[in-house]
């Protein structure tokens, strides 16, 4: 079986031409190469993610930021932009983004 994030599941399970084209964009999106170095595309994403209330989602991106070399310091800019962006609310559900 693929390994699906959960939240794709279903995308997966129904439409596979749509799961591989969301696929494609999260990889090219995520790539290890690009203009902007990675930890910082991770970072946006944590952002995005803190925005959109997807507490699961900032706390995988936070990860994968560290993983791609991130600082604690810039984990906390990215949870301080959240708070600004999207108010109490959006900053709670993004708590994750601490753990490690």
């Amino acid at each position: 079986m693929a390994d699906v994030p959960p939240f794709l599941r279903p995308i997966y399970d129904h439409d596979r031409e749509l799961y591989d084209l969301i696929v494609r964009c999260m990889e090219t999106a995520h790539a290890d190469e690009g203009a902007v170095p990675k930890k910082y595309r991770l970072l946006f994403s944590m952002v995005a993610d803190g925005m959109m209330n997807h507490p699961s989602g900032v706390a995988a991106m936070a990860k994968a930021a560290r993983a791609a070399g991130a600082t604690d310091a810039e984990i906390n800019e990215a949870m301080r932009v959240i708070f600004v962006s999207g108010g109490m609310v959006a900053l709670i559900n993004s708590l994750g983004g601490y753990e490690k």
